[in-house]
């Protein structure tokens, strides 16, 4: 899904993608729709995730990130940044080794 010709797209190598707020303010305003994907690493073996974004603006799950990240939200906190939440829709996630595919599904 992600960078195909209709969707634009963007792609964090990080475990937990963190955009600006600028650029969940920008995403927010836009009426179109974007696809991410989400890489992460566990020794010898990637999950590739990909998605439509979706925006969350909670202030309870946000304190349940602040008490289960304590330190990455001290760091947040002590540059005036501040957190953005998502999650991805009509997802496809992919878990390969190397150089094979393992599993794949629809999620």
């Amino acid at each position: 899904m992600a960078g195909s010709a209709d969707i634009p797209s963007a792609r964090s190598i990080l475990l937990l993608p963190v955009f600006s707020v600028a650029w969940i303010e920008w995403y927010a305003s836009s009426p179109q729709a974007f696809s991410v994907e989400v890489l992460a690493m566990n020794k010898d073996k990637f999950l590739r995730y990909d998605g439509t974004v979706k925006i969350v603006k909670d202030d309870a799950l946000l304190q349940k990130v602040r008490e289960a990240m304590p330190q990455i939200m001290a760091m947040y906190d002590k540059n005036g940044w501040e957190m953005g939440l998502f999650y991805l829709e009509n997802g496809h996630a992919e878990i390969r080794g190397m150089l094979d595919l393992i599993e794949e599904f629809d999620v």
